[in-house]
C-alpha cells in the first residue's frame, strides 16, 4: 500500500512514514468564490510553518498545479492565469505548469513541487 500525505495540512508530519507527499487544498462552493486568497494563505502558511516543506521547495525545479473547480460558480481560466503570475515571480527558478478542469462533485487545488530531470525527458521522449 502506498501512503501519500498532504504537506499543506500536515507540514513536517507529512514527510514521516509516507511514500509520497502532495499539497491539496479542498474548497467548498462558498470558498471557491474567494479561492485565490484561500489557496495563497494556505500555501504561505504551510511554507512558513514547515522546514521540510521549505526544503522540498528548495530542492525542486518544477511545480505542477492542478485546479479542479465546481462547474458553478464558474472560475474563469483567465483568473487562474492571473493567479499564476505571482507564483511564477516567487518561484522564478522553477518551471511551472498548470491545468484547469471543472466538475460537479469536488473543488480542489493540487500543488506538487518536484525535481524533474528535463534533459533525460528530452533525450527519451515517450513512445506513442
Amino acid at each position: 500500500m502506498i501512503i501519500v500525505k498532504n504537506w499543506i495540512l500536515l507540514g513536517d508530519e507529512a514527510f514521516e512514514g509516507s511514500d509520497f507527499v502532495w499539497g491539496r487544498i479542498e474548497l467548498s462552493k462558498e470558498q471557491q468564490k474567494n479561492w485565490q486568497s484561500i489557496v495563497m494563505e494556505q500555501l504561505n502558511s504551510a511554507i512558513e510553518k514547515s522546514a521540510k516543506v521549505r526544503e522540498m521547495i528548495e530542492k525542486s525545479n518544477f511545480i505542477d498545479c492542478d485546479f479542479h473547480f465546481f462547474e458553478k460558480p464558474k472560475v474563469a481560466k483567465e483568473e487562474v492565469a492571473e493567479f499564476m503570475k505571482p507564483l511564477e515571480e516567487r518561484f522564478k527558478d522553477k518551471r511551472i505548469v498548470y491545468n484547469v478542469s471543472y466538475n460537479r462533485e469536488l473543488s480542489w487545488v493540487f500543488i506538487d513541487f518536484m525535481n524533474v530531470d528535463f534533459q533525460a525527458e528530452e533525450e527519451n521522449p515517450e513512445e506513442e
